[in-house]
C-alpha cells in the first residue's frame, strides 16, 4: 500500500542475531563470553558458538536456574558497533561545543564589559563570572518587563491602561530608585558600621590595653569586607534558632521576591498575616529590611541579588 508514492516500510533483517542475558542476574563465570551468534530462531550460526551456548545452559543448569529464561535472542543491525561508536561520538562533541559555548560566551562578554573601562587585560575568571552575571541581568529584566507587559493588560477593562512604553519606564524608574537606595544603604553604609562598631567596642579596645603604644588604623575598605562577614555570622546564628516573627517575614520577603510593588503581599502570607503591635511598626520595618538586605548581599555572587520593594505593615 502507498501514501503518495511512500511506500511503507518492510521488516527486513539486514543484520544479526545475538543470544545474550535476558538479566544481569543469570550464572556465568568472567572468563566466559555471554554472546553467542545465532539464527533469529535462536540455532547456533557456528561451532564455536554451539559450544559456547551448551557450557552457557551447563552452568544455568548447575545454578538450578532455567536457560531459556537467562536468555534471550536479540536483532542486531547492520553495522552496529560503527553506529555506537558514532552515536558515543556525537554525544561527545556535542557536550563539547555546549561546554564550550558556555564558557566562551560569558567570557567574551565579560572582556567586552571590561574594555569599556579600562584598557588593561582582566584575568579571565573575573571576565566569566562578570559575563554570567551580565546574562543572567538580562534574563531577569526580560523576565520582569514581561511580567510588567502582563499585568498591564490584565488591569480592568473599564479603566484607561497606560503605554507600555511609558509603563515600563515609569516601573524601572522605581525599581532603579529602590534598588540604588538598599545597594548603598545595606550593600555598603550597614556592614560598614557594623564594622566599625565591633572595631571601637571591642576589638580597639583590646588591643590598646595589649599595647598602649598603638596607633589606630582604620581602612574602610577592610571595614566594609569585615563588616559583610560580622552580619553574615550573624543571620545564620539567628536561622539556627526557632523559627520567629522576624525569620518568618524574611522568608517570605526572599521567597515572593522583591519584584512586587504589592507591599502586603510581601509582608503577609495566607495562613497568618505578620502585624507588629503599632509600637514597633517603624522599627520592625526597618529591622525587617536590614536582616534581608545583609543577608542578600552577603551571598553576592553566590546567588545575587533580585529586586527591591518597600514594606509596609497592617496595624492592629
Amino acid at each position: 500500500m502507498t501514501v503518495a508514492g511512500i511506500h511503507d516500510p518492510r521488516n527486513i533483517h539486514d543484520g544479526s542475531f545475538r543470544r545474550v542475558p535476558a538479566s544481569d542476574n543469570v550464572a556465568l563465570p568472567r572468563e566466559m563470553r555471554a554472546i553467542a551468534e545465532v539464527y533469529a530462531n535462536g540455532e547456533p550460526v557456528t561451532e564455536a558458538a554451539a559450544k559456547l551456548i551448551q557450557m552457557q545452559n551447563a552452568e544455568a543448569e548447575k545454578a538450578k536456574r532455567n536457560p531459556k529464561s537467562d536468555y534471550t535472542v536479540v536483532y542486531i543491525p547492520p553495522h552496529f558497533r560503527y553506529r555506537i561508536i558514532l552515536f558515543i561520538s556525537a554525544l561527545w562533541v556535542a557536550f563539547a561545543i555546549f561546554v564550550a559555548i558556555s564558557l566562551s560566551v560569558p567570557i567574551l562578554l565579560g572582556r567586552s564589559f571590561f574594555k569599556l573601562f579600562t584598557a588593561r587585560d582582566v584575568h579571565d575568571g573575573y571576565s566569566f563570572i562578570t559575563g554570567f552575571y551580565l546574562l543572567w541581568a538580562c534574563y531577569i529584566i526580560g523576565k520582569a518587563v514581561d511580567r510588567m507587559d502582563k499585568r498591564r493588560q490584565r488591569r480592568g477593562p473599564d479603566g484607561p491602561r497606560a503605554e507600555f512604553p511609558v509603563f515600563l519606564a515609569k516601573r524601572s524608574l522605581l525599581w532603579l530608585a529602590k534598588i540604588s537606595y538598599m545597594l548603598f544603604f545595606l550593600g555598603l553604609v550597614i556592614p560598614t558600621l557594623i564594622s566599625l562598631v565591633m572595631d571601637f567596642y571591642i576589638i580597639m579596645p583590646i588591643r590598646l590595653a595589649v599595647n598602649p603604644g598603638l596607633k589606630p588604623h582604620i581602612r574602610i575598605v577592610d571595614a566594609w569586607a569585615l563588616g559583610l562577614l560580622y552580619a553574615k555570622i550573624a543571620v545564620h546564628v539567628h536561622r539556627l534558632q526557632r523559627p520567629t516573627l522576624v525569620m518568618r517575614g524574611l522568608n517570605n520577603v526572599s521567597v515572593k521576591s522583591l519584584m512586587f510593588d504589592n507591599s502586603t503581599n510581601i509582608t503577609s502570607d495566607r495562613q497568618q498575616r505578620l502585624d507588629p503591635p503599632r509600637s514597633l511598626e517603624g522599627d520592625q520595618r526597618n529591622y525587617w529590611t536590614s536582616i534581608w538586605g545583609i543577608d542578600t548581599f552577603t551571598t553576592l555572587p553566590c546567588r545575587g541579588c533580585v529586586g527591591i520593594t518597600t514594606y509596609s505593615f497592617t496595624p492592629h
